[in-house]
């Protein structure tokens, strides 16, 4: 065999162990490239995660998901590592953070602080009152994430869970991020369902859900505020009122 045809022979070996699965079993189920996997197949596994299975993880059988989770974790799967940081507190504080800096970088392109006055004056005062929450309310998100949250001003550019700056406190900073997002839902419902909006109104038949008129419970844009609301109770009625509306419209904690 010429030299060529060697080379030409190792480069499609190679080229065919490249394209096979790290794993060929795993837990009595085999493990197919992605790209050969058909979703509801689930007597295989795909070697990566899917982002379908991703969307609507209660599709698929219990034991199988468990199974393929410990596949991840075991290939150590780059997308599923950035899914798990997308609860971390420091990764949800740095999201806010950017929001923050990218309405200020465009009012210091625009003219600074006196543009903005300008524009909230010229837009009335209802709509002034409005935008005005809306940047305290920003801050205060912020500083959920931060302080309750325990991001405590920390920063990552890595994004994945197995290759944590934070491997000590990653677990923890996942958990506390997701119930602080979850705390974060919570308060921007009670917003949206007790603070009339200038840019839309209710549907008549939602507004069995909707507080306009009754006293305020918390201020969402007073950081001390919803501290306080924590350990007096007030976020406990909220969160009760906000459970039975998604028990009662099937709704998630995210839909508004």
């Amino acid at each position: 065999m010429r030299i060529e045809e060697i080379r030409r022979e190792m480069g499609r070996l190679q080229r065919r162990v490249e394209q096979q699965p790290r794993v060929w079993r795993f837990r009595g189920r085999r493990v197919v490239r992605m790209m050969e996997w058909k979703y509801a197949d689930w007597s295989k596994f795909p070697d990566a995660y899917s982002i379908f299975i991703m969307v609507r993880p209660e599709k698929a059988p219990a034991d199988w998901y468990r199974d393929y989770i410990a596949l991840m974790v075991k290939l150590e799967d780059p997308l599923y590592g950035r899914m798990r940081c997308s609860t971390c507190a420091i990764h949800e504080a740095q999201r806010v953070k950017k929001e923050i800096e990218r309405h200020e970088k465009y009012w210091r392109d625009e003219g600074g602080e006196s543009a903005r006055e300008s524009f909230y004056n010229e837009a009335g005062e209802m709509h002034a009152r409005e935008f005005r929450k809306q940047d305290a309310m920003r801050e205060v998100e912020w500083r959920v994430f931060n302080e309750l949250g325990g991001a405590e001003n920390r920063t990552c550019d890595i994004i994945n869970h197995f290759h944590c700056p934070y491997m000590e406190e990653r677990d923890r900073l996942q958990e506390d991020g997701y119930d602080t997002y979850r705390l974060w839902r919570h308060v921007e419902w009670y917003d949206n369902h007790w603070n009339r909006s200038t840019s839309w109104t209710p549907a008549q038949p939602e507004m069995e859900w909707y507080h306009f008129d009754e006293p305020p419970i918390i201020d969402p844009t007073d950081f001390q505020d919803l501290e306080r609301a924590i350990d007096d109770g007030r976020i406990t009625k909220i969160m009760r009122e906000h459970l039975r509306y998604m028990k009662e419209t099937d709704r998630e904690v995210w839909a508004l």
